[in-house]
């Protein structure tokens, strides 16, 4: 794997360095010449039909159905990422080579893949005080590049980067169709089998046309290396995305509602059996009542708390001001 993400890196290193501008006033990139193909930015590991096709090789070996593909983030491909995350600005940046920590693993639906990427330095953000909180240098692979970013503004084909992995947008997207109708588990299960029917035709391809040899276990780290997301990674993603795009909408939404007689339900008072676990595998229950909400004449939920008597009077309390208002 090491061997075919360095391929990679000479070949679009090769290609960057042809398409620089050197021009001091126009920043337009110089053109390729016919005869060098433009491949990327999501390259494929090559299959046994290459193999075939190269002269001197008598026997191929399943070592490269172990390959992942290798999605290159890199301002050939995306000159629009040439902008500080953190200042927005594109005058004062610059980049400084490849990220030292190595390939970043992604999810995805059928396999898992592998993210590369540049670092960014703002020079802006590193003369301007107070910068040590946040930093001045990025990894277009880090969480801390695209925290700041909403997931329909970054360019198509670009993983989705949490703290802990990233998502192919195959898979984010279909995490957030499918979670508000299934489970977290019941989800990572799903992916769990698709990726070893991936596996499994992996295994099909080597085994149809070749010499049997001993083709690695799914879970092997030194062969196949198959794994999936989890369900505790399925239920983050999608918090996160409600979070950053839904919460602040369903806010507003419920300030929008308004009540002339308004019924209280307490049906979900089976939340407060649910208990949370920290680090310190110490258990707590944050939900204590249950979940108290109000519904108006047309069945409309128009405020939620904790059936707590404090939060409910202070619940009756902002009801009392928005009828007014409205």
């Amino acid at each position: 794997q090491l061997s075919w993400e360095a391929e990679v890196v000479e070949y679009v290193n090769f290609l960057w360095q042809k398409t620089r501008s050197r021009k001091k006033v126009a920043n337009e990139p110089a053109a390729i010449s016919w005869d060098v193909p433009f491949l990327g930015p999501w390259f494929l590991p090559p299959t046994y039909l290459h193999a075939h096709r190269r002269p001197g090789l008598s026997s191929v070996m399943p070592d490269e159905q172990y390959l992942k593909p290798i999605n290159v983030l890199h301002p050939l491909y995306y000159p629009q990422l040439t902008c500080c995350p953190q200042c927005l600005t594109s005058d004062s940046v610059t980049w400084e080579g490849w990220t030292g920590t190595g390939a970043h693993e992604v999810h995805g639906i059928f396999q898992e893949e592998v993210a590369l990427g540049l670092q960014l330095r703002c020079n802006t953000c590193k003369a301007r005080n107070g910068s040590a909180e946040l930093g001045h240098c990025f990894a277009m692979t880090s969480m801390a590049y695209w925290q700041n970013w909403e997931h329909w503004k970054i360019p198509r084909g670009i993983p989705i980067f949490f703290h802990r992995c990233a998502l192919t947008r195959e898979l984010f997207d279909l995490i957030i169709e499918l979670q508000p109708s299934s489970t977290s588990g019941a989800i990572a299960e799903q992916i769990k089998q698709l990726h070893l029917l991936e596996y499994q035709r992996h295994t099909f391809e080597y085994l149809d046309d070749h010499p049997l040899a001993m083709f690695s276990p799914f879970a092997n780290p030194q062969g196949y290396a198959g794994r999936s997301i989890t369900d505790e990674m399925v239920s983050e993603v999608y918090l996160s995305f409600v979070s950053r795009t839904r919460q602040q909408e369903s806010e507003f939404y419920l300030r929008t509602l308004t009540v002339i007689c308004g019924s209280l339900d307490s049906t979900f008072k089976v939340s407060n059996k649910a208990s949370l676990t920290d680090k310190d595998c110490q258990r707590s229950k944050h939900l204590k009542g249950g979940i108290l909400s109000v519904l108006n004449e047309e069945n409309q939920i128009v405020s939620w708390a904790s059936a707590s008597n404090a939060e409910i009077v202070e619940v009756l309390t902002g009801l009392k001001r928005r009828v007014e208002l409205l």
